[in-house]
């Protein structure tokens, strides 16, 4: 298991650009537009190495948390778990009260966080512009949202 001294998140910086995309493919993660929300995404680094990721998209008091993802060979060993925790506290510090994601296949993982499954005529209208919801997602894919209490 790792320790707090093995990996580091930090935010992703213009340098950083093209290795997130190359890992963002490598893991089939939509990747498209990150250029425009690249101040509000994170990487988790091991040794130098990316091997996680995830960003917000914010639209006021609404955002959208995608592109999660955590290298195959560290899967379940709490990488996942930490990167969410750490997004949506951002989440809280930026003023989102309703936290969305898109997914085709981690519906109990985000459970756990307290998302819940929403239909898409539920989903806020600026999420349903983003790129993500319109054509980076297959229309099968879950919609979650999670309520966020600003405290």
């Amino acid at each position: 298991m790792l320790t707090s001294l093995d990996f580091k998140i930090q935010k992703v910086e213009l340098d950083d650009l093209n290795i997130l995309k190359e890992f963002m493919k490598k893991l089939n993660l939509v990747y498209e537009e990150i250029e425009k929300h690249l101040e509000d995404f994170f990487i988790i680094r091991v040794e130098n190495k990316t091997v996680g990721c995830a960003g917000i998209e914010h639209y006021d008091d609404v955002g959208l948390l995608r592109s999660v993802g955590i290298d195959e060979e560290l899967q379940g060993k709490g990488l996942g778990k930490k990167i969410v925790t750490k997004m949506i506290d951002y989440a809280l510090e930026k003023g989102i009260v309703n936290l969305y994601l898109i997914t085709n296949s981690a519906e109990d993982f985000f459970k756990k966080f307290d998302f819940t499954i929403v239909s898409r005529s539920e989903v806020d209208s600026r999420i349903q512009q983003t790129y993500e919801y319109t054509t980076g997602c297959e229309e099968t894919a879950s919609v979650m949202v999670k309520k966020i209490e600003i405290i």
